[in-house]
């Protein structure tokens, strides 16, 4: 057994399946992060996520990333696994074309500090939910890695204030000491604290039922959406202990109604 081992990463290969129903896990009760991401079966979307049983073995992980497996319901059952987990606070599942989230059993997740979901394709509607869509989208069909061997992934997020800003770049009259900065304050706040990122996402519009299960989150991500309504705060009502809010490059329009 690697009774030394505290990181792998598995990213790139054939695992779909293993991750699924393998028993790898057993052999790595000290590993402390495991990095899963885009083992996808070419040309398909599994219904959704199933982690073996055997994950739970893993007593002393405590980031899990399961990029690009490509799945579509997120559910009771395929958070079972990681309950058991007494020190699991990192659960990276972006880009999987999840269509559906059950917040519930994230929330079993107790240790949780930061869920990151996304550009998935929730929309947290039946509206516009796209769990009917058999597809896989076109662009995700010949996914391009770059030297690296990561995918080349088309949309990106711009960071609001990079930490690298100096009195160099800005003048004596607009300088923010670098401990007021948006940056700075999203991750002294967040990275201590449940942080849930749902950005580049298909949320349409917001109501105090989006964030059933979340009331103990204190940073939201939603930048990246295609949130068009005008926001009163009822929407927020449950999130009492809300700090952080990024609603970044939306459509909301604080005045259409007028």
């Amino acid at each position: 057994r690697l009774h030394k081992l505290q990181e792998l990463d598995l990213s790139d290969n054939f695992l779909a399946y293993a991750i699924q129903n393998g028993t790898f896990y057993e052999e790595l009760q000290n590993v402390v992060s495991l990095s899963l991401l885009y083992n996808y079966e070419p040309q398909k979307s599994f219904p959704e996520l199933i982690l073996s049983p055997s994950i739970e073995k893993m007593v002393a992980l405590r980031e899990l990333y399961i990029s690009g497996l490509f799945f579509k319901v997120l559910s009771n059952h395929s958070l079972a696994p990681l309950v058991k987990l007494p020190r699991l606070e990192s659960l990276e599942l972006r880009m999987n074309f999840i269509c559906s989230v059950s917040i519930d059993a994230i929330s079993q997740l107790r240790t949780l500090r930061r869920v990151g979901l996304s550009q998935n394709m929730l929309a947290f509607s039946s509206c516009f939910s796209t769990c009917n869509s058999e597809a896989i989208p076109r662009s995700y069909q010949t996914l391009g890695k770059r030297d690296d061997g990561q995918l080349n992934l088309q949309a990106q997020k711009v960071p609001l204030l990079s930490s690298g800003l100096s009195t160099m770049q800005a003048s004596e009259e607009d300088y923010c000491p670098f401990y007021y900065s948006i940056w700075h304050f999203k991750k002294q706040i967040c990275s201590k604290n449940l942080l849930f990122d749902l950005s580049q996402n298909s949320i349409p519009w917001l109501n105090a039922s989006t964030f059933r299960g979340m009331e103990k989150v204190v940073c939201i991500d939603l930048s990246y959406n295609y949130i068009s309504q005008t926001l009163n705060g009822r929407q927020f009502t449950h999130l009492s202990k809300l700090t952080y809010l990024n609603m970044a490059h939306n459509r909301i329009d604080l005045y259409s109604d007028k």
